[in-house]
């Protein structure tokens, strides 16, 4: 999958989202809803789950990846392994730069994420 353009937008951007044990549905589709809202970037959301199946309510939208890992367990006992949840998003991006966020992130400023890669070029 390519990330779909925006026509004279400035950068790729690919926002992976590490999502693992307890979670608000409703509270990480704010966070989509925001980072979809962002503009003057063409926005690719890796949703990265780590759960047996999962729990998210998915919206329907191009521009958004949801992966799905098992957990793992030692003596019974469930691992978590946030750095592999969100490594697993990393690697599924397309996007030129890479911003990692977490699940309960809203931004306010539809901005942001163009004025961060204003500062990295």
């Amino acid at each position: 999958m390519t990330i779909p353009t925006l026509g004279n937008t400035v950068e790729n951007v690919s926002v992976v989202i590490p999502i693992y044990g307890n979670f608000d549905c409703r509270r990480i589709n704010l966070a989509i809803e925001s980072i979809l809202a962002q503009e003057n970037v063409n926005i690719e959301v890796v949703v990265s789950e780590e759960n047996d199946s999962s729990r998210l309510e998915k919206i329907n939208d191009p521009r958004i990846k949801y992966l799905l890992s098992l957990p793992e367990f030692e003596s019974g006992n469930r691992i978590l392994r946030p750095g592999k949840i969100r490594n697993l998003g990393v690697m599924a991006s397309e996007g030129e730069f890479i911003y990692l966020s977490d699940s309960d992130i809203v931004f306010q400023n539809q901005n942001y994420i163009e004025e961060l890669t204003k500062l990295i070029e």
